[in-house]
């Protein structure tokens, strides 16, 4: 389940507008500041009834702003060789396309979170 709460009233928080496949989403930028500081950006527009033709459009953005040790692996699907390896990333972007897409996506998101904030939690405080 989705936790209720107003986008607009999260502090550091912009709404944007994204285009994708000429399509207009709603997404919202959060600023982190810290010893680093990192931006998400994240919208969709929800489920919209089919595949990538018709169906939903979601996106991800994690950019760099400062000192992120932010790094990206990678492997082309339509190479004869193989290319994989993390290089240094100043922005990373995701696209889905799709109802079924946004669905995985959510649901890799939230068992990410878990993951981390158990691990987090059964971590030794420094």
């Amino acid at each position: 389940m989705c936790e209720k709460f107003t986008l607009e009233e999260l502090s550091n928080t912009e709404k944007k507008k994204i285009i994708l496949d000429n399509i207009e989403i709603e997404a919202y930028e959060y600023f982190i500041a810290s010893a680093n500081d990192m931006s998400v950006c994240v919208g969709t527009t929800g489920f919209c009834g089919g595949d990538t033709g018709h169906g939903a459009r979601t996106y991800l953005k994690i950019e760099d702003h400062t000192s992120t040790d932010l790094m990206v692996r990678f492997k082309e699907s339509d190479s004869n060789h193989d290319k994989t390896g993390f290089k240094k990333a100043q922005t990373l972007e995701l696209r889905f396309g799709g109802d079924c897409e946004l669905r995985s996506f959510i649901d890799t998101l939230e068992f990410a979170a878990k993951v981390l904030k158990t691990q987090a939690r059964n971590s030794k405080s420094i």
